[in-house]
């Protein structure tokens, strides 16, 4: 080896050293910002008074009861950002549908965040909240009343493509809202089917029940063809296609994808 490759090859591990050495300060100073981001979020949940949260959305004020924000994912981002949960693809909503006065169904509504901007923003007529896991609908009930939202009730059930009863299957402490089910017998949550319901035309229907969407939907169909709503609906990547194709079959285009595993459909004959 001459000593023109010897020093090549010696400069090549000093910039390797060098940028295994970059990687880790980067990686330190991120591991850093998000414990002091952590620490904000603690902080400012500690301060909230009745553990609610205010912010202004279009000159209006927003109330958000979010008492688990100090480890459940929703309730922590809408603290941090001091805004509604996923504001982008809720804003891309208004702008694709109007749905002044209109009637709406919220299926997995969580603690409430869309139904309040369907309803105090966007101004629907009616709004149906479905949401499974009762201290969460508890949470969307007390939301809906700080808000001053009259036209809006939220059910403690679950929706499926049959009626019965289901038991937790799996609970994420960091995620309440991706609480799963199973049918079980002796379940404590009780499941329905949309076209059981009496509830007469609907406009507009949003879907987030973490990969249980295509179930909601062979439970609505009947709804879906006599009213063609808009249709929100988050899928993951295994109910795609059939989603997809029930819908086609239905009469239905998709006409966005507003990002974060929703996509929105309408009925284009």
């Amino acid at each position: 080896m001459d000593k023109n490759e010897e020093l090549t090859g010696l400069l090549r591990k000093l910039i390797e050293q060098n940028n295994r050495h970059n990687e880790a300060i980067i990686s330190l100073q991120k591991k850093l910002l998000h414990g002091v981001e952590d620490l904000r979020t603690t902080i400012s949940f500690q301060s909230l008074k009745d553990k609610t949260i205010e912010f202004l959305f279009e000159d209006k004020l927003i109330r958000l009861f979010v008492p688990d924000a100090d480890h459940d994912f929703v309730q922590r981002s809408i603290l941090r950002g001091r805004c509604f949960y996923e504001a982008p693809v809720l804003r891309k909503v208004r702008e694709s549908v109007n749905l002044a006065g209109k009637s709406v169904i919220d299926i997995g509504a969580n603690i409430g965040n869309h139904t309040v901007f369907f309803s105090k923003i966007c101004k629907a007529g009616k709004c149906i909240a479905f949401e499974p896991v009762p201290f969460l609908a508890s949470i969307a009930r007390r939301n809906v009343e700080i808000n001053h939202l009259p036209k809006v009730e939220v059910l403690n059930l679950a929706v499926s493509d049959v009626a019965g009863k289901l038991s937790v299957s799996r609970h994420l402490a960091h995620n309440l809202g991706g609480t799963s089910f199973c049918e079980a017998e002796d379940g404590n949550i009780d499941s329905v089917r949309i076209d059981d319901l009496d509830l007469g035309h609907v406009d507009f229907i949003k879907i987030d029940v973490e990969g249980n969407a295509h179930k909601v939907l062979l439970g609505a169909r009947e709804t879906i063809m006599g009213s063609h709503p808009d249709i929100m609906i988050e899928l993951f990547a295994d109910e795609f296609d059939p989603s997809k194709e029930f819908l086609e079959d239905c009469g239905y285009g998709l006409l966005s994808d507003f990002g974060g595993k929703n996509y929105f459909f309408r009925h284009v004959g």
